[in-house]
């Protein structure tokens, strides 16, 4: 009886390892399966000047960036909870690295074709975002809904930062956005990266599962921030095909 009882709480011991190395395993997740990898890019991309991705290109054209990416999407449109809108028509496009198994790292974004109305905005209807850093998080684990939360990579600073003709003036945009990536559980060449509004200024997503509030904010003029969303649906492709785990 004793040896019964014995094999019974080595069984359970047993089962509950098992059970908490699964635990730990999927509270790693979600993660990308490439990244932080030096990869030659031709001159697609600017980052670095030599094979070890340490010297940084400074602004001149590189061949090299660690697992990099390239993003566009067809248009993208700030809006404000007060309804300024600010809308960029014609394709933009991006490029960053995959610097760790949850994150994008050195993500800069071109918008082209901007205006707030009839007043064009950027330098010549061009915004250039900031560095941008990203990380993925779960929107809904059960149902394995995956996004990635876009923030500036100067800790609390600005993503975005431009003049508008007109009355707009001088618009800073700070915080945070969400949007949702698929596919996950797929090698893939190509993801999509979609934000969305529920209503005027109101992101679809605003934190990730047991998080905190993630929304970005815009200033105008110096004036106060009030609460925005971005709406656009990117394609981010990885020079090397990979898979986000979830």
């Amino acid at each position: 009886m004793k040896r019964t009882i014995t094999t019974f709480a080595a069984l359970a011991l047993a089962a509950l390892a098992l059970s908490a190395a699964a635990s730990s395993a999927s509270a790693a997740l979600p993660e990308f399966t490439k990244s932080g990898v030096c990869e030659q890019t031709g001159e697609l991309l600017w980052l670095y000047t030599e094979s070890a991705c340490a010297t940084d290109s400074v602004g001149e054209t590189g061949e090299f960036a660690l697992s990099p990416i390239l993003t566009s999407s067809p248009s993208a449109t700030l809006e404000t909870v007060g309804g300024l809108q600010i809308a960029c028509t014609k394709k933009s496009l991006g490029q960053g690295e995959t610097t760790g198994v949850k994150t994008v790292s050195r993500l800069v974004l071109k918008f082209k074709e901007c205006s707030s109305g009839a007043n064009s905005c950027g330098t010549g209807g061009t915004v250039t975002s900031n560095r941008l850093q990203g990380t993925l998080g779960y929107i809904n684990a059960t149902n394995k809904e995956v996004g990635l939360d876009l923030t500036s990579e100067a800790g609390g600073g600005a993503l975005l930062e431009f003049t508008c003709e007109g009355t707009v003036g001088k618009v800073q945009v700070k915080g945070s956005v969400i949007g949702a990536i698929t596919p996950v559980n797929t090698s893939t060449g190509g993801y999509t990266l979609t934000f969305a509004l529920t209503k005027t200024g109101k992101q679809n997503i605003t934190k990730f599962e047991g998080g905190a509030e993630d929304v970005l904010e815009l200033s105008k003029e110096g004036g106060a921030f009030e609460k925005t969303a971005l709406e656009a649906t990117d394609t981010v492709i990885p020079l090397v095909e990979g898979e986000i785990k979830a």
